[in-house]
């Protein structure tokens, strides 16, 4: 026994569904979250930033068509540590609506927090998989591949590598392949085109 565990445990963190939150899974999940945790996953949703980038968001951080964000990921490297991301002039306020005077913070929460305030919600919403913030990002990623902007395999790589703040486009080839829930609805439609 290991602190407290068994040799060869499975940690927790295991259990978590890594795929993409689905759009019909969102649709559920937020009219069930309290107001500021709405705010929250809104710009997580809307977003490709990691749960502590969004935590660490200020007031000053938070402009009309974007917030600045500091790549907490790209400390060690020499790149630019400063992104842009775009959000909607309403998201926007809707983000600065939760500092005040006194609070520099709109999110003033810990990512344990923000873990447990989304699975209180997944679990109301009936939802049979566990899910964890960082599923929003699967999910921009999913939804970013599919996008048709007009460019080369290669240049939309390229942009969406640049956008969720990673350093190669291999990090993003898992996006443009299909998912366990794409590949049962092919199959369901497969079946039943053979009847």
């Amino acid at each position: 026994m290991q602190n407290g565990k068994a040799a060869g445990s499975a940690s927790p963190m295991r259990e978590i569904d890594t795929e993409a939150i689905y759009a019909d899974e969102w649709a559920k999940i937020e009219p069930l979250l309290a107001p500021h945790w709405r705010t929250f996953y809104r710009v997580m949703w809307q977003t490709p930033l990691r749960t502590s980038e969004v935590l660490a968001l200020t007031r000053k951080d938070i402009e009309a068509d974007h917030v600045v964000v500091y790549r907490l990921k790209w400390r060690a490297h020499q790149m630019n540590r400063f992104a842009a991301i775009p959000i909607t002039p309403e998201l926007s306020q809707e983000i600065l609506s939760w500092t005040n005077n006194r609070r520099l913070r709109p999110f003033p929460f810990t990512r344990q927090a923000a873990w447990l305030a989304l699975n209180r919600a997944v679990k109301k919403a009936g939802i049979q998989r566990k899910l964890h913030p960082h599923n929003f990002r699967h999910a921009f990623g999913r939804y970013g591949a599919r996008a048709d902007l007009g460019l080369s395999a290669l240049d939309h790589k390229i942009r969406l590598a640049g956008a969720m703040g990673l350093r190669t486009i291999r990090s993003v080839e898992r996006y443009y392949g299909s998912d366990a829930r794409e590949n049962e609805e092919f199959g369901r439609r497969f079946l039943d085109a053979g009847r």
